[in-house]
Order: C-alpha cells, then sequence, then structure tokens
C-alpha cells in the first residue's frame, strides 16, 4: 500500500492480511521531496513504479525502489 500527505512524502508499506482482516502495516520505505499530491496511481506496468498527479500540474512516475523521480511530464 502506498500512502501520501500534505508532507511531501509517500510511504510504501506492507500489509499483512488474514483473510479480509488487516492485522498489521510495516513501513517499508519513505520517498520525501516530492511535490504535493493530489493523485496516485499503481503501474500495472512495472511493480516498483508509481504514478502521481501533482498540484503543480506535472506527473512525475517514481520509482519506490529507488525513491527517485523516473520521469516528469508537465501538462498545464
Amino acid at each position: 500500500m502506498i500512502t501520501c500527505g500534505l508532507d511531501k512524502t509517500l510511504n510504501v508499506w506492507q500489509v499483512v492480511r488474514t483473510g479480509s482482516k488487516v492485522e498489521s502495516l510495516f513501513l517499508e520505505r519513505k520517498i520525501t521531496n516530492n511535490v504535493l499530491i493530489c493523485s496516485l496511481v499503481a503501474s500495472s506496468f512495472q511493480n516498483d513504479l508509481v504514478i502521481i498527479g501533482t498540484k503543480d500540474g506535472k506527473i512525475k512516475m517514481i520509482n519506490i525502489d529507488k525513491g527517485e523521480s523516473y520521469k516528469t511530464i508537465s501538462v498545464s
């Protein structure tokens, strides 16, 4: 699971489940210094890539294993 917040941080969590019940969450990695996020989409074509839309009109592809921006596209 990936969460994001107003502190410009993406958090990648490991979710431990038993059936439909969540047993625990473990923080796997924290990715900081990204622009304030307004949406987030997990990539279906690459496991380590998430795509975020930012309030400053950009789409960023973030490599969650390295914690780095892979590509930035301006859309505004």
